[in-house]
């Protein structure tokens, strides 16, 4: 555990174990990381639910623009597809399984050792499936938004291709991918793996007390 969190959690358990036998004293344990492992689920849900919320306005703001594009422009089309496909799907079934599952929440307070455990073995896995599927679709998915763009007649982002040598094509696909992993992951330990280090460190010291 960190230090200061060690530090605050000692603290809490100390102010109430004064005069408390050491089954008591164990009791109070299970009590603060109970109400701490709450905290933590409620943190995770406000950022699944906002985040849900920014999801459905983008998807809204998306399909507005989809309408907005002539009805004969088959390649701008294509690419929209091909952008949906690779993002909302995926993306739906994170916030739709991960709400689902802290929704659960610690329906047995005797099993709490158990519902962390599987609460953290669930995040574990689902974030890294999440900065795995980023990392291996951003190229695609970068590729079809400026397929989508140049197709509108934006900007013709293909126009050095036929001058361009393949190894600085794709060394800038890589750069931009790169670019965009990193603050994909970068965001995702914000947003989640900050909480679920928490969650682990609480459950250290459950096993650990």
């Amino acid at each position: 555990m960190k230090n200061d969190e060690l530090d605050d959690l000692k603290s809490a358990w100390n102010a109430l174990n004064q005069h408390n036998t050491p089954e008591q004293s164990k009791e109070n344990l299970r009590d603060i990381i109970r109400r701490r492992t709450a905290d933590s689920f409620a943190t995770l849900r406000r950022s699944l639910l906002l985040e849900t919320v920014l999801g459905v306005l983008c998807g809204i703001a998306w399909i507005t623009h989809l309408i907005l594009v002539p009805p004969r422009n088959g390649s701008a089309y294509l690419a929209a597809l091909q952008i949906t496909t690779l993002g909302f799907p995926a993306l739906f079934y994170f916030y739709w399984s991960a709400l689902r599952h802290l929704n659960r929440g610690i329906s047995n307070p005797s099993a709490l050792v158990q519902a962390l455990q599987h609460t953290v073995a669930y995040w574990d896995q689902a974030l890294r499936l999440y900065r795995g599927a980023a990392i291996m679709l951003m190229p695609v998915f970068l590729l079809s938004i400026a397929w989508f763009v140049t197709a509108q007649g934006f900007q013709n982002l293909f126009s050095e291709r036929a001058t361009m040598p393949w190894y600085r094509i794709a060394g800038w696909i890589a750069l931009f991918s790169i670019v965009a992993g990193g603050a994909t992951s970068s965001l995702l330990q914000y947003t989640y793996g900050k909480h679920v280090q928490q969650l682990k460190r609480l459950l250290q010291e459950l096993e650990g007390g």
